[in-house]
């Protein structure tokens, strides 16, 4: 019947197997420096964005105007501090008085350098060049420090993160090719490498964690499809293969059914 299967022998591609969601290489959550009120939202979900570019602007009550106070005080500070210079260098000012001075006039440039900092977090501007994955304030909703604003997503590249046992780790070498299947095109073979392997083994699971990495730079794929990863590091030149829908998981572990003398029987694979 359509249900049964012969099992052939084939060369076959051999190596540890992660499966998981391919997720973008970078994501990243901009969030609220300053208080005050979201303007000029110039972006949405899906949005191709630059970096440095300003996706909002929060109109903070004070910022600029301390801003600006703060740059005045700075520009009138050295007129206090080149007189005060001079008469010290003529004996006419004592060295106090003089650090008192010098210290106003830091003071003063500090200030200056911080709230022009603060005015700068008014501009809300992605850090990375990518896409808006998902906008999470709107224009005139007020912001607190610390608040999500935006997301945005770096889809050049998508990586599977997974474990493998320790034993296939130490062929599992940053550079190795990878096949990716994914559930949305699984007729179809992707082709990308091992990105990173972490140093260390977790103590209790005997696992090491590794990411594989695929190329998407002209963006045919979106981020959180589910896939499979192979990491190929060598041949098996007559293996037993069998239909990927045949192969079970049960508590046991994986395994299929054969036809044994006409009797349905479960094997361990």
């Amino acid at each position: 019947t359509d249900d049964v299967a012969r099992a052939t022998r084939s060369p076959m591609s051999t190596g540890g197997v992660l499966t998981g969601s391919l997720d973008p290489y970078q994501v990243v959550e901009i969030r609220a420096q300053v208080p005050g009120l979201v303007r000029n939202l110039r972006v949405d979900r899906g949005a191709a964005v630059t970096r440095g570019q300003v996706l909002a602007t929060i109109e903070a009550e004070g910022i600029r105007s301390q801003a600006a106070a703060a740059q005045a005080n700075l520009a009138l500070a050295p007129r206090h501090l080149e007189p005060a210079r001079m008469l010290h260098e003529n004996g006419a000012r004592s060295d106090l008085d003089f650090t008192a001075v010098q210290a106003t006039f830091e003071a003063a440039r500090a200030q200056a350098a911080a709230a022009q900092e603060n005015a700068q977090y008014a501009s809300v501007t992605s850090p990375i060049t990518g896409y808006v994955s998902n906008r999470m304030i709107s224009e005139g909703e007020a912001a607190n420090p610390g608040a999500p604003l935006f997301t945005v997503v770096d889809t050049d590249s998508l990586e599977l993160k997974g474990q493998i046992p320790v034993e296939q780790a130490a062929r599992g070498r940053v550079g190795l090719p990878v096949e990716f299947t994914l559930s949305a095109c699984p007729a179809r073979v992707f082709r990308g490498t091992v990105a990173r392997v972490e140093p260390t083994a977790d103590p209790t699971t005997r696992q090491v964690g590794v990411y594989l990495r695929l190329d998407n730079t002209q963006h045919r794929l979106v981020g959180g499809l589910f896939a499979t990863g192979r990491i190929l590091t060598g041949t098996m030149e007559d293996a037993v293969v069998v239909p990927t829908a045949a192969v079970r998981s049960g508590a046991g572990g994986e395994y299929v059914w054969v036809i044994e003398q006409g009797i349905v029987a479960r094997r361990a694979i």
